[in-house]
């Protein structure tokens, strides 16, 4: 049954959600709030779908993993006033001193005054699975 028949209340006439109850019989109004319900939630998990692949082409665009965007570090080590504040994440390891990450995307600004560049995960996750293999390999 599709939501027009389900509003039709029976003479033709299509009845908004909040009329007065007085106006329908108790069946006629329940038939009413459930077709009116389900084109709710029906209508939230058409918004969520594109919500998600909405977030899934920015995060392919974008530099970032998890929510997170990385930086490298390329003149000094991550210490006080080296970087931006608000860092929520760093690694040593990679990078020439060092990357981090934040929870936003940096500006302009702050990538020349701190002598920051963005980190590329992708290709940093894909080095590391060829170096490992390579070990594993014994090359």
């Amino acid at each position: 049954m599709s939501i027009q028949d389900r509003l039709d209340i029976g003479d033709g006439a299509y009845v908004h959600p909040y009329r007065k109850m007085a106006e329908m019989t108790q069946e006629q109004q329940k038939m009413l709030d459930d077709a009116y319900h389900n084109r709710l939630i029906e209508t939230e998990k058409e918004e969520l779908e594109e919500l998600k692949i909405q977030q899934q082409s920015e995060q392919g665009q974008n530099n970032y993993d998890d929510g997170l965007y990385w930086y490298e570090m390329r003149q000094r080590p991550v210490s006080l006033g080296c970087q931006p504040k608000g860092f929520v994440e760093f690694d040593d390891d990679k990078g020439q001193y060092g990357i981090v990450a934040y929870d936003r995307e940096l500006t302009d600004k702050e990538l020349n005054d701190f002598e920051i560049k963005e980190w590329n995960l992708k290709q940093d996750k894909e080095k590391e699975k060829e170096h490992i293999q390579k070990l594993e390999m014994g090359i």
